[in-house]
């Protein structure tokens, strides 16, 4: 049985309204004191909330990048698309060399939750790589680790979620054959809960083939005998919460409810478990962290991640160009402009490539991805496209404004460490005004981009003046450094007159 490939686009069936799904109350009586002090009698559905509004914050907060595991909870977890795939696009970083099969799937599944297309982003073809990895077992091989239950199912998921084309029995022959007697999967370390629990979140997909309800139950029987007393499961080093919330994924994706009377274990829910080891808004570690969060997602909308997020087959109805804060730019300054597409449902869409083009290149040129660049000073119309559907079009009219001085290098000789930086440049008034200018020539760690020193002169400019500045400081004999030259109106405003500041890089 295999999938075919369609078309792309995110599709959330139940993004915007919030699906009570598997929550169940447990007995508040039996709850450990941390839990009654934070969650006092909340109903699950009220906890499972507060826990997804604090870990969301921890995130937006933050400024490290998204995994594919954070950028799937948050989408999934969203009250606000458009805005939500903005800061994914923003924040979720690509694996630009993966070397593993679970290096790709991770790609393909980010890629989804940010909008993109996994099969043409960067001009790389993730879905394409992974589904051609399948060897003859039905395995996904690309690196010499990915001989494991758990590379087989984020595979087969990754697929899934791009509807990609892949020997789909195959791959569930080869992740069956890490299953034991007892039901539990191993590769190769022991069986234990979490290959289990990730390893039926794939097959939750594919309940048609035969064998894969019989193993289901098989790794249901072996989870539950490995339930702790605190409604918990136990990872490397004691109660876990990557366990626990690899078991709720894995249940809410067999269409199982990890919050009902036969999970309970001693008045305590796997909710109860997990939420006991959260720390004010996140958890131990950030891979503690992002489990748990997908988990809760996967509670908060009664249906699993993996398998509602994916790729949808749909057509473009408008495009529309983001507004810049200012649509004025300088000679020789650069604007990146950004364009969405959406659908006949007002939906963004994301795997059409866009043409960009300039009404003048004189005044202003474009690239392919949008990028800006005044030439000379004047007005100009930008115009985007969707590449095939070439109709459906918007534009935006850019100022070009003269620049106010023009600035100058005298001399060429290089700056080296453990000598004096002395720098001159000609600058010349172009409006035909009175107005200040200040030079500021500052060093820079080249590895850190801190300021190191700064010195600056100052000059009130006649209409046309031209006049020659000079500023400068001793460089420091070791280390990587890298001068920046700025031109202000003065300290006081900051106001730019140098729009791409000068840089010159000190030889050591």
């Amino acid at each position: 049985m295999k999938k075919k490939i369609t078309s792309l686009l995110i599709i959330i069936s139940l993004m915007c309204s919030f699906v009570p799904g598997f929550y169940l109350d447990a007995n508040a009586s039996d709850k450990s004191t941390v839990l009654e002090e934070v969650y006092g009698d909340k109903t699950n559905e009220e906890k499972i909330a507060d826990a997804i509004d604090s870990l969301r914050g921890y995130y937006l907060k933050g400024d490290d990048d998204f995994t594919f595991q954070v950028a799937l909870g948050y989408i999934f977890t969203s009250g606000n698309l458009e805005n939500d795939l903005h800061i994914i696009q923003q924040r979720f970083k690509v694996n630009e060399n993966p070397d593993s099969a679970s290096a790709y799937a991770g790609n393909i599944m980010g890629l989804i939750a940010a909008g993109k297309d996994p099969r043409t982003y960067n001009g790389q073809n993730h879905v394409r790589t992974l589904a051609e990895s399948q060897k003859g077992q039905g395995k996904f091989i690309i690196s010499p680790w990915d001989d494991y239950p758990t590379t087989v199912a984020f595979s087969m998921l990754a697929l899934d979620m791009a509807k990609a084309d892949y020997d789909v029995e195959k791959a569930v022959e080869a992740l069956l054959s890490y299953q034991g007697e007892d039901g539990g999967f191993d590769g190769g370390w022991g069986a234990n809960v979490d290959d289990t629990a990730m390893s039926i979140m794939a097959l939750g997909n594919h309940k048609d083939i035969n064998g894969v309800e019989a193993a289901i139950d098989k790794s249901i029987t072996y989870i539950k005998a490995n339930q702790q007393d605190n409604g918990g499961f136990l990872g490397w080093d004691g109660i876990s919460p990557c366990s626990i919330s690899a078991v709720i994924q894995g249940l809410i994706a067999i269409g199982e409810d990890p919050l009902s009377e036969e999970w309970i274990k001693n008045g305590n829910t796997m909710l109860d478990a997990l939420l006991s080891l959260m720390e004010d808004d996140h958890f131990a570690t950030s891979f503690d962290t992002e489990q748990a969060f997908c988990a809760l997602a996967d509670l908060y909308r009664g249906k699993s991640l993996f398998h509602e997020i994916s790729i949808k087959d749909t057509g473009p109805s408008k495009v529309t160009i983001q507004i810049p804060l200012s649509t004025k730019l300088k000679e020789n300054g650069k604007l990146k402009l950004t364009a969405n597409v959406y659908d006949d449902k007002n939906e963004i869409l994301s795997a059409h490539n866009l043409i960009w083009e300039s009404s003048d290149e004189n005044v202003a040129q474009v690239d392919g991805v949008g990028l800006v660049t005044a030439k000379s000073a004047g007005t100009v119309t930008i115009t985007v496209k969707v590449r095939d559907h070439e109709d459906i079009s918007d534009t935006i009219e850019l100022t070009v404004e003269p620049e106010e001085f023009k600035v100058t290098r005298i001399g060429t000789e290089d700056i080296k460490n453990g000598s004096e930086a002395k720098l001159k440049f000609e600058i010349q008034e172009n409006l035909g005004q009175t107005k200040c200018a200040t030079l500021i020539i500052a060093l820079y760690d080249k590895n850190t981009n801190k300021m190191i020193n700064y010195s600056f002169a100052h000059k009130q400019f006649e209409p046309g003046e031209t006049t020659n500045l000079g500023a400068g400081f001793l460089v420091p004999d070791a280390g990587a450094y890298i001068i920046k030259c700025f031109v202000w109106e003065s300290f006081e405003n900051q106001d730019v007159i140098l729009t791409n500041p000068i840089e010159i890089e000190v030889q050591q």
